[in-house]
């Protein structure tokens, strides 16, 4: 796990369009029916908040689920880290992440991609 002391990546780009989002404005979506009925995560969508506007408006809205907001991301990473290292600590007891929703989250938090 990276140290919560190194750089976030510069500028992160919403999955659906390609937008930058320098004021870090945007959501970070995982699949609901994943997370809430069986507590998994197996990837992160990193979405503007245009893009998020647009699926939540879907009458499929209720295939995700906002996990995080970005700006949370960047103030609090170094306590996410923790409760994501806590999860992956615990197996069986905590939430269940998939390589590439750890990938995501690593390169948000500064880790290599």
């Amino acid at each position: 796990m990276p140290s919560a002391g190194r750089p976030q990546r510069a500028v992160p780009e919403c999955d659906l369009c390609g937008a930058c989002m320098p004021d870090w404005q945007g959501k970070i979506i995982v699949d609901c029916r994943q997370y809430i009925f069986f507590n998994r995560i197996p990837f992160l969508m990193v979405l503007c908040n245009a893009c998020s506007e647009e699926i939540y408006a879907h009458p499929a809205q209720d295939k995700y689920h906002t996990l995080w907001h970005l700006a949370w991301l960047r103030d609090e990473r170094g306590y996410i880290m923790e409760s994501v290292e806590k999860d992956l600590c615990c197996l069986g007891t905590g939430t269940e992440w998939g390589f590439d929703a750890l990938d995501t989250l690593l390169e948000l938090c500064g880790g290599t991609k």
